[in-house]
């Protein structure tokens, strides 16, 4: 007959974890001219959650032979000082040559984004905390977008106008706005730059050349798709929803 053994019984508790709800993502943007990296590293992503924090994101990489524990794996966590939901995030890039920029460098670029009110905030991505901040001079702020060369963004107000920060060579700042409309400014995208064409003749560098922002598109709360001039900001294109069926006349 054995003798009886006394076991250790550890009581266990699981918690209902429900993390916050995200409410904004953001990807770097692609360089000009289009380059491919040499690594194919995929870029930082960012994550803004309702309760005010981000979480900087990078690709963990396959693990063969199987290419399991792939996805986004949590780098850093930078924590609101006041609880608030991210309503936007964009990247900018550091560097609007593009030169020696890679998509998975932290350093390489800038992140910034907005919770609602009427500050435009930059975060500082080596320290995980605000780096600066601008008020809009506006109202809230309800969407923004970086241009494709980072060296402006663009951001749509309370009061029904688009406003223009200068990114350039590590500037923060209010350059212009456009011109005002009666509704307010619910979403925004650049569109498509240009590189002015010149002649063979002249011996200019085509490497030299600057990128030009052409245009700009708004979402407003009036169910109209504005398109603005990006140099002078006057409107030069409306869309506005005329039929039940979702039919857009121009």
């Amino acid at each position: 007959m054995t003798e009886h053994q006394t076991v250790k019984v550890h009581r266990c508790r699981f918690v209902d974890w429900l993390p916050s709800p995200i409410t904004a993502l953001a990807f770097p943007p692609s360089l000009l001219p289009p380059q491919k990296f040499s690594d194919d590293t995929p870029p930082a992503l960012a994550v803004g959650r309702a309760n005010g924090n981000i979480e900087i994101r990078k690709w963990a990489g396959s693990c063969p032979p199987n290419n399991t524990h792939q996805g986004w794996v949590v780098e850093q966590v930078f924590y609101a000082p006041i609880p608030s939901k991210v309503d936007s995030l964009a990247f900018a890039w550091r560097d609007t040559t593009g030169d020696r920029c890679s998509p998975s460098k932290l350093e390489d670029l800038r992140l910034l984004g907005s919770s609602g009110g009427n500050a435009l905030i930059e975060w500082d991505l080596s320290l995980g905390s605000v780096k600066r901040s601008l008020l809009s001079q506006g109202g809230s702020i309800w969407s923004i977008a970086v241009n494709p060369t980072s060296t402006a963004m663009a951001i749509g107000c309370e009061d029904g106008c688009i406003r223009i920060v200068s990114l350039e060579d590590d500037d923060f700042t209010l350059m212009r706005k456009f011109d005002r409309i009666k509704t307010r400014i619910l979403s925004i995208a650049w569109g498509p730059p240009m590189r002015p064409h010149k002649s063979k003749t002249d011996g200019s560098d085509d490497e030299e050349e600057m990128w030009k922002d052409t245009w700009v598109v708004s979402g407003c709360s009036d169910s109209s798709i504005r398109k603005w001039d990006a140099r002078s900001g006057r409107l030069i294109g409306l869309e506005m929803r005329k039929h039940s069926s979702g039919q857009l006349e121009f």
